[in-house]
């Protein structure tokens, strides 16, 4: 090999000594071209064609062409993103949401028609309004807003930072600064207010059922409570309730962490006999239903998803199409402490419980005596639901990709909310404290 790679080079050398000469001229001929070209040619046009003028790369002609030429690209790509931002969008929803055939049965739409006929209307207007929220105010209120707030599905513009952060079974508890000791991470002690509003009645307002949490701007790690020491508040604060008729427990704008909080600290102390309940939780088969499963099942200790047909065998309501797997959630409260708190309970709650697996919690509480007060918000984000990332930055479409069901197979979120009463018209039957609440 060596022997054949220096016969090689020797024959190089001696192709280039050999022909030295005409390698040189031909150096210098192209010299001399370009040369030509480069001056010559320019020369010959300002003689021949005095009238012909090469502008300057930065006279204002061709600064207002380069100018029009940019404005042009940006529309069309603003064009091709929102065009691809809808299509990935009905796409995504297609394989993850199970909600379409109860949205159908609420409003009669095939959304496949609505999802062609918005499509449609988009093209021919993606690539004229420059506003940043032009396309989340457009898929919202042209597409979504249809599906009757079904699995809490929205766009919004949202920075896509680390996805589990907005994880609705995480709240933070997987990042390292929450346990490092070297990180300093401060403690809030305003989380449970206690007063009496009047005579016999007592009132508690829960500001969070999220132990752990970031600040909104800068994303720095918090605690809002220790959860250990929450609970025994709460515990010794009902045993002192023995000369109360009426408990109002707030827990409106609350939507997250109801098994972890609602269950152990508000539930299990005012109950005086075992609760036990089985739900079901389904999904699809795209890849955010099947991590958004899993996710869930990890964070509760579940166990593996099996077959929906094998769950759903006695189920009185048919499932939705596309749903393939699915899992029990059963749901155990068992009474602690020595409450003996004999008065009535009343848990006033808003929109933002009423979605995502809360409904079955809710159902537990009302099984279990409590009297729900509802107030609706239009405004209520729901249950933190995780977010695909659409083409255009810092858009995602955020929604619930699980189906929950009663025993029966109802769907929990098509039901809808249930109450005893509504805030502010019904204001009857409860104490002399409504008004109160509804300001």
């Amino acid at each position: 090999m060596r022997m054949r790679w220096e016969r090689l080079r020797s024959e190089v050398r001696h192709s280039f000594s050999s022909n030295r000469r005409h390698l040189k001229r031909a150096y210098w001929t192209c010299a001399v071209l370009l040369v030509v070209f480069l001056f010559a040619v320019p020369l010959y046009l300002g003689v021949t064609r005095p009238h012909v003028v090469v502008l300057d790369p930065f006279h204002p002609n061709v600064v207002a062409a380069q100018r029009r030429w940019q404005l042009e690209f940006n529309r069309v790509i603003r064009e091709e993103t929102r065009v691809a931002d809808f299509a990935m969008m009905f796409t995504e929803l297609q394989h993850n949401y199970p909600f379409f055939e109860a949205a159908a049965r609420a409003t009669g739409i095939d959304y496949e028609v609505l999802a062609l006929d918005v499509f449609d209307e988009l093209v021919p207007i993606a690539r004229d309004d420059p506003s940043p929220v032009f396309m989340r105010d457009f898929i919202n209120e042209r597409f979504l807003y249809y599906l009757q707030g079904l699995g809490n599905v929205r766009v919004a513009n949202q920075a896509v930072t680390v996805d589990w952060i907005h994880h609705p079974y995480f709240f933070g508890h997987a990042d390292w600064r929450f346990a490092d000791e070297r990180q300093y991470v401060p403690v809030r002690e305003d989380n449970i207010q206690l007063e009496t509003l009047e005579t016999g009645v007592a009132y508690m307002r829960i500001n969070t059922f999220v132990a752990k949490g970031y600040e909104d701007v800068t994303r720095h790690p918090f605690w809002y409570f220790c959860p250990e020491t929450e609970g025994a508040r709460l515990l010794d604060y009902f045993a002192t309730l023995d000369n109360y008729s009426d408990l109002i427990i707030d827990i409106r704008g609350n939507a997250n962490n109801f098994a972890r909080y609602f269950v152990p600290y508000l539930l299990a102390p005012l109950i005086d006999a075992p609760i036990n309940a089985q739900f079901y939780a389904f999904h699809m088969q795209g890849y955010l239903a099947r991590r958004v499963s899993y996710a869930y099942r990890e964070w509760l200790d579940l166990g593996d998803r099996v077959s929906a047909d094998k769950l759903s065998g006695g189920f009185a309501y048919p499932l939705p199409a596309g749903i393939v797997s699915g899992f029990p959630v059963p749901v155990s409260v068992t009474p602690v402490g020595d409450v003996g708190f004999g008065g009535r309970v009343w848990l006033v709650v808003d929109s933002n419980a009423f979605s995502g697996p809360n409904f079955m919690y809710l159902q537990l509480a009302q099984e279990a005596g409590f009297t729900l007060v509802y107030q609706e918000n239009p405004d209520a984000t729901g249950w933190d639901t995780t977010f695909t990332g659409l083409v255009g930055a810092s858009l995602v479409l955020r929604y619930n990709p699980l189906f929950f069901t009663d025993t029966d197979g109802r769907s929990l979120e098509e039901a809808g909310a249930f109450y005893d009463y509504r805030l502010p018209a019904e204001a009857e039957g409860g104490p002399a404290v409504w008004r109160f609440l509804a300001e």
